[in-house]
């Protein structure tokens, strides 16, 4: 280990101490130090510093048109012109509706109605996921493991395998991509089968959340805080460097189904689980990887139409708004 890091080493100082053509093109400097910081990464691991949701961190609730709205580590505040935009966006639809904006650099958030608990229909399959990413991490299991789909495993709603033949061969990796892209419903219960509750419900329990899941309760509920610690730590997995961080960010930034990319996705690169229910609820969860990313956490009560998804777009596109003058501040 000590030789390939020496040799890295070594590499990333010729590269910058030198020019160099290839293929008749000549690259600059910029261009040599891209290229040296791309090869270190696949040999050094080059730590960022993981973000973490502080419950104790300064709070100041302001109410608005009615509305009360939860202001954290910042001095920002919006001004009255946007207040009244955003009162009129909430107002324009009956059922409730919740909201987190993080910032990842700052720790500053803007929020409202963040306690409120919802089903957490299929925005529970990014963080499950991601803790069946970590077993596998560790030894304990390998995405080329076979699992043989049975009428168990049966659901209805989104997804493809449940239009497989039972006795259908899969491995972890297809059953993990299909569970996250297309919202699979029969993968996500392989995948409690597979790996079961107990890491999951470790996982949430040491965030400070509530274990709500298991045989009898596949799904369970959640805040738009216990999401955003649940998102904080998504972020830390796919950004620092873990075995499979880059193959879980990569699912996320090609889901199917999605409120806030239709909206945001020309102006930055979004990873996103959704989750809805009809006559229940619409959520939408993400990354947004501005130039300062945020996390952005919507939940609502309204049913899964296409209506109350361009609602929760709409939200998505003011939020993201809203974090950009939070952040020029």
């Amino acid at each position: 280990m000590l030789k390939k890091l020496l040799a890295v080493l070594l590499a990333v100082i010729l590269c910058l101490t030198m020019t160099f053509t290839v293929e008749a093109k000549v690259f600059s400097s910029e261009d040599i130090a891209e290229k040296c910081i791309e090869i270190m990464k696949k040999h050094v691991n080059i730590p960022r510093t993981p973000i973490k949701i502080d419950p104790q961190a300064k709070k100041e609730n302001v109410t608005f048109g009615g509305e009360v709205f939860t202001y954290t580590n910042t001095d920002f505040r919006l001004e009255m012109a946007d207040n009244g935009k955003l009162i009129s966006l909430l107002k324009s639809v009956r059922y409730n509706k919740s909201f987190v904006i993080y910032d990842i650099e700052s720790g500053a958030a803007f929020s409202y109605n963040d306690s409120k608990y919802y089903p957490v229909a299929s925005t529970v399959k990014a963080p499950f996921v991601m803790t069946c990413l970590s077993s596998i991490d560790s030894g304990e299991h390998f995405l080329d493991e076979k699992m043989t789909y049975t009428s168990k495993f049966y659901a209805g709603g989104c997804g493809t395998i449940k239009k497989s033949a039972y006795g259908t061969v899969y491995d972890l990796r297809s059953i993990i991509t299909t569970t996250i892209v297309n919202s699979d419903n029969s993968g996500y219960y392989m995948l409690q089968n597979h790996f079961g509750y107990e890491n999951y419900n470790s996982f949430l329990t040491s965030l400070g959340n509530k274990a709500t899941i298991g045989k009898y309760v596949k799904w369970g509920q959640t805040s738009p805080m216990d999401s955003l610690k649940n998102w904080a730590e998504i972020y830390n997995y796919t950004e620092n460097d873990t075995p499979n961080g880059d193959f879980l960010k990569e699912l996320l930034t090609t889901t199917t189904d999605s409120c806030i990319r239709p909206t945001i996705g020309e102006r930055h690169t979004v990873a996103n689980k959704m989750g809805w229910m009809f006559g229940t609820c619409c959520h939408d969860h993400a990354i947004v990887y501005d130039e300062k990313p945020y996390i952005l956490i919507i939940m609502t009560d309204g049913d899964g139409y296409d209506k109350n998804q361009q609602y929760v777009g709409k939200l998505a596109l003011m939020l993201d708004d809203i974090h950009e003058m939070m952040t020029a501040k």
